[in-house]
Parts: structure tokens; sequence; C-alpha cells
């Protein structure tokens, strides 16, 4: 079998007399009569199932498994759909995959297995090979082994470790990224054993960064369930200091800057020999964590002393990660990492792998390249075309883009009250609730003044809606079929 396709490979209709299913796949009738070196039907000819004609079902699941390993989700999930025999317990009593590690103790046998429909199996085999083939581009297959290993310890002591995000949507669907990172999402307690995971691959710690700030808005819509996100980069050809050493220049630089201010001047003379450099939000960020966090890196840790990314500008610079191929960013959750996931805005993006199983919210629009969303889509539907329609009302930038919560001018949060309000009048209650809050939502009914602390909360709601409509923009160009409606397209140029 292979992943490539090819024109004897072709799309046809055939029909199963003995079950009643159809079959979509040409390389299902080849497989279910490997045996019979018979005419290839045609578009309507039917056939029958003779008692001598191995069908692949017929197959040990074992020799099952392995050709559907070779198969993307999305043609498993057909192929799966052409017989019932598919949808029956599967005699494969094994819970190894292809990433477990060697067993030393005897296989786990059918009772201890969740997975026993055939089928499933089947997909899950398709499914675990995505996401091997998804890791293997930032890791080894051996580390690949290493951090399902690691996921599959801390299951076992109760806590989650989950891949999730681009690369889960590229191990369920099949489709390659050119730019993404691989997201782990754990929780306090898993955070130290990643970190030396990452330490022992040969990676260090490029920044951390509070779920509250600018450069973390791409999981703001989850906040109240992020601690921090920490981003990992290759250590080779960067320049790395341990994290004590980071934190000690950056304190003294800090208290150099406050002599500075109480004496009125640039800088003390016998300070001039410090550092000024260390002064920015990055290593702002990594002095707050060792200082107050719970859980801290330990004193030897190597942080980039550059960050190849953006992360050395003022804290409300238009800027993000973006993290690029080969990165790993660690989504360190208050608790469960699942809450987080669950707070997702779009389905496909929910898929996650745990080290045993793979998860999908929806599989029919996930294999058919589509994905459902919650309120905030609809919420976006309405006030993108509110906000580029204003434009010309006030003195702003006609594009939809990031607002700086400290130097916002009146037009820019004025525009944005306006559109939120007129947006809130076309959505229902529940959309209006979960989208603005409580503290909006009861503005919109009981009235009153909006104080500076509101129309922060105004401006971060917007900075929420264009972090989540760039999201969906970017699945879209991936292929993916997102509910963003056809005037938005429009709007903006697609």
């Amino acid at each position: 079998p292979s992943r490539n396709c090819n024109n004897s490979l072709r799309i046809c209709t055939c029909f199963c007399q003995q079950c009643g299913y159809s079959s979509q796949s040409h390389a299902a009738y080849l497989l279910m009569h490997m045996k019979q070196k018979e005419q290839q039907p045609t578009k309507t000819e039917c056939f029958e199932h003779s008692s001598g004609c191995c069908m692949i079902t017929s197959l040990p699941d074992t020799l099952l498994m392995a050709v559907t390993s070779y198969l993307d989700p999305p043609d498993v999930y057909s192929l799966a759909q052409t017989c019932t025999q598919f949808h029956t317990p599967s005699t494969e009593l094994s819970t190894r995959h292809f990433l477990s590690p060697p067993q030393i103790k005897p296989l786990q046998f059918l009772q201890n297995n969740e997975v026993t429909n055939l089928a499933s199996r089947l997909l899950q085999e398709s499914l675990v090979h995505g996401f091997s083939s998804v890791l293997q581009t930032a890791l080894s297959i051996n580390e690949a082994r290493r951090i399902v290993k690691f996921q599959e310890d801390e299951s076992n002591m109760g806590r989650k470790v989950l891949l999730s995000g681009s690369a889960a949507v590229q191990a369920v669907t099949g489709k390659r990224f050119k730019e993404f990172d691989l997201n782990f999402l754990c929780n306090r307690q898993s955070a130290s054993g990643f970190r030396q995971l990452m330490r022992d691959f040969g990676y260090c710690c490029e920044s951390v960064v509070p779920h509250s700030c600018d450069h973390a808005e791409q999981y703001h819509y989850c906040e109240e369930q992020i601690l921090h996100v920490e981003t990992f980069v290759p250590r080779k050809d960067i320049e790395t200091v341990a994290i004590s050493v980071l934190v000690g220049e950056y304190y003294r630089a800090w208290n150099a800057q406050l002599a500075a201010v109480e004496a009125d001047e640039e800088v003390p003379q016998e300070l001039e020999h410090i550092d000024m450099s260390f002064l920015n939000h990055r290593n702002r960020y990594l002095y707050t964590i060792q200082k107050h966090s719970r859980c801290r890196f330990p004193k030897d840790y190597p942080i980039a002393l550059t960050p190849p990314n953006n992360f050395v500008g003022s804290d409300d610079a238009d800027t993000r990660n973006k993290c690029k191929k080969g990165s790993i960013q660690l989504v360190v959750c208050w608790t469960c990492p699942m809450l987080a996931i669950a707070k997702y805005d779009m389905d496909i993006c929910k898929s996650r792998f745990d080290g045993k199983q793979v998860h999908i919210v929806s599989m029919n629009d996930t294999f058919s390249y589509r994905t459902k969303s919650d309120d905030h889509m609809k919420f976006i539907n309405f006030y993108v075309p509110h906000y580029l329609g204003s434009a010309e009302n006030y003195d702003t930038n006609k594009t939809l883009t990031h607002v700086s919560v400290t130097e916002a001018t009146i037009d820019e949060t004025l525009q944005i009250i306006y559109c939120m309000m007129k947006t809130a009048k076309n959505v229902d209650r529940r959309t209006q609730l979960t989208v603005l809050g409580a503290d909006i939502f009861a503005l919109l009914y009981s009235g009153g003044n909006i104080d500076s602390k509101m129309q922060v909360h105004f401006l971060l709601l917007h900075n929420n809606i264009v972090t989540q409509l760039q999201r969906a923009l970017k699945y879209f160009n991936r292929g993916i079929d997102v509910p963003l409606s056809d005037n938005v397209k429009v709007l903006l140029g697609y």
C-alpha cells in the first residue's frame, strides 16, 4: 500500500449484496477480492461474495493494521464504511501501537483494551502513524517514543499530557502544513518532567509567556484554564545561559533602572557596567516565574540568550510568538488540560493524542475537512462587516488588526465599542453572554457608564476576535472548511 494516489485506484461505486453497504473505493474492491483475478467492475456492476473469495475482513487483524498504517485516517474511515464486518470485535488483543515502547510484560488482553471494535482499532492505528509522522518533523522516532512513554506514565498517575492544535489536525486529516509547531498541554505537576525531556532532546527554553499578556492572546479564550505558555527551540547554533544567571542580570538591570529614576539621571556612574539590554518583557516573565510560580525551572536550565522569535519588544507591541517548524510549545494549565482544550473555538482543533489513543470530536466533519465552531464565530460573522464598514466614520485603520491596550486612540476605542454594541443586537442572548461576558452583557440591558476598565475590556475582546479570525483564515488557507460567512470572506479578499 502507498499513500500516493495513482490511476489504478479510481473511485467507483460498488454494492455489497451480502451486507448492503455501498463501496466508494476501488481499492476496497481490490482488497476484498485479491484472490480472484476478475475483471474490474464498472460503475453499475454489482457482485456477490463467493464462498472462496478472500474478503479484507477475513484477513488477520494484525495484517489489516499493517495495511491501514499506510493510509490516511479519512481513507480508513471511508473503507470501514464499506462492510459491516469492520464493525465487529477485533481479535487483535494487544493495546500496543507503533509508538509504544518495547514491552517486557505479557500482552494486555481484551478486558484491559478500551478499543475492541475492528474499525476503531484500524482507525487508531492509522491515526497513531499520522501522529508519528507529525512528531518526526521536530523529533526523532526514539524521541517521539520517549514523549509517548512520558504521556503514558503521567496518565497512569492520573495526569494528562495531550498533543493537540495544528499538529493534531495534520495527523487526523492527513494534510501537511508548512509552518506549525507542536502543542502539548499539561498541568503544573507534569511540567517539570516535560522540561527535562526537552533538555535531553537538545532543546532550550525560548520564552515563558503568561496567558494574560498580548503575546499569548492565541489562548485568551481559555485564559481561566491557562497558567502560562512555554516555548522550546533546538539549542543548536543558539547562545544559551542558565536561567539563574539571566534572572540575576535582569534583577540587577531593573534595580539600576530604579536607581536612575530616583536620581533623575540616565544611569548612576557606579552602575554603568550593568548590561541594561536584559530589561525586556521576556526576561521579566522569566523572573516572575522563578520568583512566584510553583513550577520554577531548575537553576541551571538553559535559556536562549537572544530569542529567535520577537520576544524583546514592548509589552503592548502588536506581535505574537510566530513559532516556526521545529519549535515545541508547552501550555501549562491550572488543572486538567482537557478543560482548556474544551474551550478551543473550532472543533477540529480539539483533536488530541494522550499517548494511547486519539480522540476526535466529530469524525464526519473532521474526515470531510470541515469544522464547526462555537458562538464566537457567529459573533465574528457580524462584527467584521460592522467594523470594516464603520472605518470611514472614524480616523482609524481600515484593516482589522490588533489594537494596543495602552496606546489605542479615542477613535479606535469608540469604533470598537460601537461595533461591539451593534453586533450584539444581531446575535442571540446566549452568544452575547458567551462572547461579551457578564459585565458587558449587563451593560447592554441595564445601561450605565463605560469607565476606563470597561474600555480595556472592549479592546481585549476586539483583539481576541482578531486572533480567532486569523486562526480561522489560517485553517481556511490550509484546506479546512471553517464556518465563516461568504460576506466576511469577500470583505477580507478570499
